[in-house]
C-alpha cells in the first residue's frame, strides 16, 4: 500500500515535537557540540531505521530518508490552468529575488530601446532600494547604502552575500578580540536553544515549517504544470523524524527542454517556491494589520487591558543591568546606578504607568523621556536617555494583587490567544527567511538553479560555452557562500571563553 500524507505527516509531527522536547531536557547541564551530534546522529539513525522498515517505498540515505507521495499530484491538477497569472507572479518573486538584474532579464533584454531598457533597470533598481529604507544595525556595522544597493541590484540574494559579508567581519573581528559573537548562520531546530545564536523557535514553528514546505514545493509543482511539465511523484525529506525538505519531482527530459527552448519558463518554475513564501509573508502581514486594527484592537484587546489592570497592583522593577552585552557588542544602561530593584513605576512624562503594556506605549518611538518613579515612599524624576537598542537597561514586572481571581474561562483564553498569535508571527517570519534564503544564487538552493541561467547571457564576452559559463557562475558563487557560510556559524562551535 503506498505511502498516503495522511498517514505520514501526523507521525512526522509526532516525532518532532518529542525529539525536541528530548533535546529541550538535555539542556541542563548543557551538552557540548559533541554529545550533540552523537546524541542526534544515534536518534535520527534510529527513527531512519523505523521508516524503512515502516512505510512503503521510502528510500533512506545514511540518516535521511525520501518518502514520495502520489495523491497530492491530483490536487495539483485540480488548480485552474492560468499560465499567464502564474507567470507574473513567479517573475513579480524573481525581481524581488534578483532586483534590476532580474528586471533586465525577465523584460529589459526584450526592448529596442537602450534608453528604455535603462530606464526599466534604474526603476527597479531605484525602488527595491527605497523600498529597504535606511536602516541601520546596531549589532553589525553594514552600511545601509550597501544594502540598498545590492537589494537594487541583485534583491534578496544580493541583500544576503552583503548582509553575510558585513557580519562575517564583524565575526572575525570579535573572535579576535574574544568577545562572544553571535552566529548569523545555524540550523533551525524549533524548540532548542544553539550557543550563540539570540532566538529559539517555539516548538510549534515544526508545524510552522511542515506549512511552509508544502506552500514551496506545491508552488513548484503549480508553475510546472503550468508550462506542461510533468511531475513524477512528490514527497518529504526526513533526517530521521525530522523534516528537512519536501520536493516535486518533473520530469527531466521535460525541464532540460524548458532550459534550452524556454529557459525563462525555467526559471519561473524554479523561482515558484522562494516566490509563495515571500508573497505568503507580504499577504499575512497585511492580513494580520487590518485584523490588529480592525477586529483585536477595538474589541479583544479591551479585555485583556480591562482583566490585567485589575489584577496588577502596579508596575515595578525587577532588575537594573549595568551594562548590556548582545551578540559582542556593548551597549551603556542608563538606568543603572539610578533605578533599583523594587521601585514602582509611576509615569513617562507626567503619563500615569500601571500596567507593562502602559509603559511600553508611552516609550514608543522616544529616545528620550522623564521617568517617575517611588522609591520608599518617596516620589522622584528622572530623565532618561534610550540606547541604541532603545533600551534602558532595565527589565520590569507587573506584581499581581494578593488573592486576585480571574474571570472564569480568562486564563484558557489568554492562553489560545497567546499561541495563535505567536504561531502566525513565526509561520509568517519563517515563510519570509525560507523564502530569502531560497533566492541565495547557490545550488542546491533554488536562486542556485536561476542565477546560472539569468546570468549567462551577460557573460557573452568570456566566449564561452553556455554550459561551461553555467558551471563558472555555479561555482563562484558555491565558493564565496560556502566561505561566507562558514565564517558566520563560526561562533556555533568557538564559542568565547
Amino acid at each position: 500500500m503506498p505511502a498516503t500524507p495522511s498517514k505520514v505527516l501526523p507521525l512526522v509531527l509526532a516525532g518532532a515535537f518529542a525529539l525536541t522536547y528530548i533535546f529541550s531536557k538535555l539542556q541542563d547541564p548543557a551538552p557540548t557540540i559533541t554529545d550533540w551530534i552523537v546524541l542526534v546522529i544515534a536518534l535520527l539513525a534510529i527513527f531512519t531505521w523505523a521508516i524503512k522498515k515502516g512505510v512503503p517505498n521510502a528510500q533512506t540515505y545514511g540518516i535521511v530518508s525520501m518518502v514520495r507521495f502520489q495523491k497530492p499530484l491530483k490536487w495539483l491538477d485540480a488548480i485552474p490552468h492560468r499560465p499567464r497569472l502564474w507567470g507574473w507572479f513567479s517573475d513579480l518573486g524573481m525581481v524581488l529575488g534578483f532586483g534590476g538584474i532580474g528586471a533586465d532579464y525577465l523584460w529589459g533584454r526584450a526592448f529596442k530601446s537602450r534608453i528604455k531598457r535603462l530606464a526599466l533597470f534604474a526603476g527597479v533598481f531605484l525602488g527595491l532600494g527605497l523600498l529597504l529604507g535606511n536602516q541601520s544595525n546596531p549589532l553589525i556595522p553594514i552600511s545601509p547604502l550597501a544594502l540598498q544597493a545590492s537589494f537594487g541590484l541583485f534583491g534578496f540574494a544580493g541583500f544576503v552575500i552583503t548582509s553575510l559579508f558585513y557580519s562575517g567581519i564583524d565575526i572575525l573581528e570579535k573572535m579576535f578580540l574574544g568577545k562572544s559573537a553571535c552566529a548569523a548562520v545555524a540550523p533551525v531546530i524549533p524548540g532548542v536553544s544553539l550557543p550563540n545564536v539570540p532566538l529559539t523557535v517555539p516548538l510549534h514553528g515544526w508545524l510552522s515549517f511542515l506549512i511552509i514546505l508544502i506552500l514551496h514545493e506545491g508552488a513548484h509543482g503549480v508553475l510546472a504544470r503550468q508550462v506542461g511539465a510533468k511531475l513524477k511523484s512528490c514527497g518529504l525529506l526526513l533526517a530521521g523524524i525530522l523534516p528537512i525538505g519536501a520536493f516535486v519531482e518533473p520530469d527531466e527530459k521535460d525541464i532540460q527542454r524548458l532550459e534550452s527552448k524556454n529557459p525563462k519558463e525555467a526559471l519561473r518554475v524554479y523561482a515558484a517556491g522562494a516566490s509563495a513564501n515571500t508573497f505568503f509573508f507580504i499577504l499575512g502581514t497585511i492580513l494580520s494589520l487590518l485584523a490588529g486594527a480592525f477586529i483585536i484592537t477595538p474589541f479583544i484587546a479591551p479585555y485583556f487591558d480591562h482583566v490585567q489592570r485589575e489584577r496588577t497592583e502596579g508596575l515595578y522593577v525587577q532588575s537594573v543591568e549595568s551594562q548590556i552585552d548582545l551578540c559582542g557588542s556593548v551597549f551603556p544602561a542608563p538606568a543603572a546606578g539610578i533605578l533599583e530593584p523594587g521601585m514602582q513605576v509611576l509615569a513617562v512624562n507626567e503619563t500615569p504607568i500601571h500596567i507593562l503594556n502602559d509603559y511600553r506605549k508611552a516609550v514608543e518611538g522616544k529616545k528620550e523621556f522623564q521617568l517617575t518613579y517611588s522609591i520608599n515612599g518617596q516620589t522622584q524624576t528622572h530623565p532618561f536617555k534610550v540606547n541604541e537598542l532603545g533600551r534602558i537597561g532595565v527589565v520590569f514586572e507587573e506584581r499581581e494583587k494578593p488573592g486576585y481571581t480571574p474571570p472564569q474561562n480568562y486564563e484558557w483564553f489568554a492562553g489560545i490567544f497567546s499561541f495563535l498569535a505567536s504561531f502566525i508571527a513565526w509561520l509568517l517570519l519563517l515563510n519570509f527567511l525560507v523564502g530569502v534564503a531560497n533566492f541565495m544564487p547557490m545550488e542546491p538552493f533554488d536562486g542556485g538553479k536561476i542565477a546560472k541561467i539569468m546570468l549567462t547571457p551577460y557573460l557573452a564576452f568570456l566566449q564561452l560555452p553556455e554550459k561551461d559559463t553555467m558551471k563558472l557562475v555555479s561555482k563562484i558563487f558555491v565558493g564565496v557562500l560556502l566561505v561566507l557560510f562558514i565564517i558566520n556559524a563560526l561562533p556555533l562551535f568557538f564559542p568565547a571563553s
